[in-house]
């Protein structure tokens, strides 16, 4: 495959130093790493088909510019073909400070420590679902950097092939003043054990009615059994410390229960669903203060739900 375009910066052909196009293939492998032609932007690359077809991960990056990546899939013993695509880098004003506005920065890696590079990190609206925009981390270290405004509640979605997501919850406070968040994210490969804290699920208070904002996250879990039908997975509720041991363990079965139920209303079969509730028995901070006091943000940690590779 022949796969061939033009890149420009923010619209013009005047390329910028450190530019890179490279292709990663699905074992992770850097199997091409090239560079447009500095006067006119323009690329050419070619990927091997195989007699077992490949997948590839394309990166356009360059210092101080938003990547892109694309992913390609070339299917068994393909003839040849060309793909022409033209691309446009934006430039990332690391120096911009505009009032009202976050800056939202960090690394992916996954638990070796090994940054992850084109993972997508796919920003929407918590409230509505639309997807505002996404971006990509870079190729070298695996960074990202993108600008939110205040005054809105986002669904942040950190996404690999191979990988769990790892999803946020920024609900941003409106005030006429410019700040940074720096979020270093880490992702569970798809394997038997791994789980993630599901943190867009919202319930009202003492209650296992599930909100509109949960679609968002139905969405993700979605795409995600779907491309691994053969997975089974618990998802389970988990309470803070507050009030009856015996209700808090009912109301963290049934909110478990609810995710499982939202899931198979939406096509996934029910045998390879499990809800399982823990009550307040598996905290993973703690509940009260050294001095006694409760630990709000403690307990708000540990009201979450949870989804875990079982088989």
């Amino acid at each position: 495959m022949i796969l061939k375009g033009v890149l420009t910066f923010n619209g013009t052909k005047k390329t910028p130093s450190n530019v890179r196009i490279t292709a990663i293939n699905s074992e992770g492998i850097v199997v091409q790493d090239i560079r447009p032609n500095k006067k006119n932007g323009k690329y050419i690359m070619i990927l091997a088909t195989g007699q077992k077809g490949n997948t590839y991960a394309v990166n356009f990056e360059a210092d101080g510019y938003q990547p892109i990546s694309i992913s390609l899939i070339i299917p068994p013993n393909s003839s040849y073909q060309e793909i022409e695509k033209e691309f446009v880098l934006q430039m990332i004003n690391l120096e911009s400070k505009t009032l009202g506005t976050m800056a939202v920065k960090g690394i992916v890696r996954n638990k070796e420590g090994k940054s992850i590079p084109g993972a997508h990190i796919n920003l929407k609206d918590n409230i509505t679902g639309d997807l505002i925009e996404t971006f990509y981390t870079t190729i070298d270290s695996g960074s990202y950097y993108f600008i939110v405004n205040r005054g809105q509640n986002y669904n942040i979605s950190y996404e690999a092939k191979g990988y769990l997501f790892h999803s946020e919850n920024i609900n941003v406070q409106k005030v006429a003043e410019y700040s940074i968040m720096e979020k270093d994210v880490i992702l569970d490969k798809v394997e038997i054990g791994s789980n993630i804290v599901l943190n867009n699920i919202f319930f009202d208070s003492n209650k296992s009615t599930l909100r509109k904002e949960l679609g968002v996250e139905i969405d993700k879990l979605l795409t995600l059994l779907k491309e691994y039908p053969e997975l089974v997975i618990e998802v389970s509720g988990h309470t803070d410390s507050i009030g009856n041991d015996a209700a808090n363990l009912k109301l963290s079965q049934t909110r478990s229960q609810a995710v499982v139920n939202a899931l198979i209303k939406k096509g996934i079969k029910k045998e390879n669903l499990v809800a399982k509730g823990y009550g307040e028995t598996v905290p993973i901070a703690s509940n009260t203060l050294p001095d006694g006091k409760p630990n709000l943000k403690g307990m708000q940690q540990n009201r979450r739900v949870e989804f875990k590779i079982v088989k």
